[in-house]
């Protein structure tokens, strides 16, 4: 686990690197469909489970000099994170890109990410910048449930980092301000539901009257995302 990104920790008995495998559209396919299994022998790239998410995912290169997939095999980092899930379930995978969208307006995020369809599938594909992140790191001044978090919260954390109160205040408040500029600004891409944005509105203007974020039950339509 791990041989196909670059600098991130390994598991299990080192393994040497294999030539990268070309895929055609088919075996793409056919990775996709076996997302949680090995391709060709090999659990270096193709596909496997995150630890820390649980769930399906494909680690592919993408050549855009060729435009085509590669499987690294331990030899070639991959470059982008696939996450094939049923249509049935696009609201999550749709909800995730968006506000991988609304990370990168904010700074916090320097991953990009678009929505594919194949077939009986909705693609997420994450050209992403990896590292694993520490449990710890989900919470906020203390608090793990999202809902429960206040501004009071997201100072505390960041005097955890370092910074005098009034800076964190003021970092805190221009924070809260730019992801109403965000959410405003992307409108309803990736074909969210219209309840995500509208609910990210909703949880901002409680943390900025003082309130926690969430005052009421997540709507149906995102309670799932």
């Amino acid at each position: 686990m791990g041989a196909d990104v670059r600098g991130s920790v390994t598991i299990g008995e080192p393994r040497l690197p294999r030539d990268p495998i070309v895929i055609d559209e088919t075996e793409y396919d056919r990775i996709l469909e076996r997302a949680a299994g090995y391709i060709r022998g090999s659990t270096v790239g193709g596909g496997g489970c995150s630890a820390t998410g649980v769930q399906p995912k494909v680690a592919l290169t993408w050549d855009p000099r060729a435009e085509h997939w590669w499987v690294g095999r331990g030899s070639t980092p991959s470059t982008h994170l696939l996450k094939p899930v049923p249509n049935e379930h696009s609201p999550r995978v749709r909800a995730e890109a968006y506000l991988n969208d609304v990370a990168r307006a904010l700074g916090l995020s320097a991953h990009d990410a678009r929505i594919e369809a194949a077939g009986e599938r909705t693609v997420p594909q994450v050209l992403f910048t990896r590292g694993e992140s520490d449990p710890l790191a989900m919470r906020v001044g203390g608090e793990f449930a999202p809902g429960l978090v206040t501004v009071e919260h997201l100072v505390r954390e960041a005097e955890g980092w370092g910074m005098q109160r009034g800076r964190a205040m003021s970092v805190v408040d221009d924070t809260l301000r730019g992801l109403v500029t965000a959410v405003e600004s992307l409108g309803e891409r990736h074909g969210v539901s219209a309840g995500l944005p509208g609910f990210l509105l909703e949880q901002t203007g409680n943390l900025r009257r003082g309130d926690r974020a969430w005052t009421r039950p997540l709507p149906p339509a995102i309670a799932f995302s």
